[in-house]
């Protein structure tokens, strides 16, 4: 392989690279998220602030039926909706269980986020 060759498939290359680089960026906009932030305390998922019908400090037990026991297993039933979709949420407080829909939001709330991964990735 002589020199332009190579120079010519290193080209191609970062500009493949970068095509299926901006491609993907298309899907962070697509990930849902509770509309509410939520933590994990003692194995348990808990909201953090007021969402009515649900209190702060209230315990997500499980979403669409779905028994929760994770971060890992809410995130990956989300990734299955879509933004603006309504999910049955059962959350638990003060040993009262509560049922409602909510709508799910975009994850990334803010563009900045996704400008400043995409500068980085470059």
């Amino acid at each position: 392989m002589n020199k332009k060759s190579k120079l010519i498939f290193c080209y191609s290359a970062v500009i493949i690279s970068l095509l299926i680089g901006a491609f993907s960026t298309n899907r962070i906009f697509l990930k849902p998220d509770l509309p509410v932030s939520y933590k994990i305390v003692d194995s348990k998922i808990v909201s953090e602030e007021d969402f009515e019908p649900f209190k702060a400090n209230s315990i997500i037990e499980s979403a669409d039926n779905i028994q929760l026991y994770s971060m890992f297993q809410l995130e990956f039933l989300l990734d299955g909706k879509e933004i603006n979709d309504k999910v049955l949420l059962t959350n638990t407080y003060g040993g009262i269980q509560n049922q409602a829909f909510v709508t799910l939001v975009p994850y990334y709330r803010s563009l900045y986020f996704i400008i400043i991964s995409l500068i980085v990735g470059i």
